[in-house]
């Protein structure tokens, strides 16, 4: 029971902060300029120094000799949901031109804005190894069998290349890989300074996102 409450008191401060949003907009405090300022800050620096720091810490040889085949999970949940979007896009007879939007709203959610928040603050911290594990899969479905809906949807087609390697390595994401990559080969730790700086921007990720989705 307690942990029911302790995951509900979590939500409750999400919404907390994304009041404090919708409040900031309503006043005029974040015009629409600011909002996609912000968006861009979290994306390029807080949330890769959180997915950095979280993937040094949680993850280990250990932890993947331990889970295995089940970190391939998320990405077989998101192939079949994607299967699932097709197939009830097309009882529900969804227009061509919503098409790809519709298939991508409803199997590739977005894992860190809104996902990240809530599994911490549902979960704990013990989320984070899991949730650091979807991101790079919900990234590469986003940006091939998303991205090719999408192109669709405007009649154009999807052509992959360097462009869409550089779109899939994106910041938050080449920040997980790098702290895997520190955890795995066992680098060692980094200087205090450092790793408080990276902390303290990470902590930044789920305040902002909050407020930003309330902003949206």
């Amino acid at each position: 029971m307690g942990d029911v409450a302790s995951a509900f008191s979590g939500v409750l401060t999400l919404l907390l902060l994304i009041g404090a949003g919708i409040l900031a907009v309503k006043l005029g405090y974040i015009s629409e300029e600011t909002e996609t300022k912000l968006s861009k800050f979290t994306l390029h620096f807080s949330v890769p120094c959180l997915l950095f720091l979280n993937c040094l810490t949680y993850i280990s040889r250990e932890l993947i000799s331990e889970y295995g085949l089940i970190l391939l999970v998320p990405f077989l949940i998101m192939l079949i949901g994607y299967g699932l979007s097709l197939a009830v896009g097309k009882l529900a007879k969804i227009p061509r031109e919503n098409f790809g939007l519709f298939c991508v709203m409803f199997s590739l959610s977005n894992t860190i804005f809104i996902g990240l928040p809530v599994c911490t603050a549902i979960f704990g911290d013990q989320a984070l190894p899991l949730v650091a594990a979807y991101f790079p899969f919900n990234t590469l479905m986003f940006w091939t069998l998303g991205a090719m809906g999408l192109a669709k949807d405007g009649g154009a087609k999807f052509k992959p290349g360097l462009g869409t390697v550089k779109t899939v390595l994106s910041p938050p994401l080449i920040g997980a890989l790098l702290g895997a990559a520190f955890a795995l080969l066992e680098i060692g730790e980094l200087p205090g300074f450092i790793t408080e700086g990276i902390r303290y921007m990470g902590n930044l990720t789920t305040p902002v996102a909050c407020i930003l989705a309330g902003c949206t």
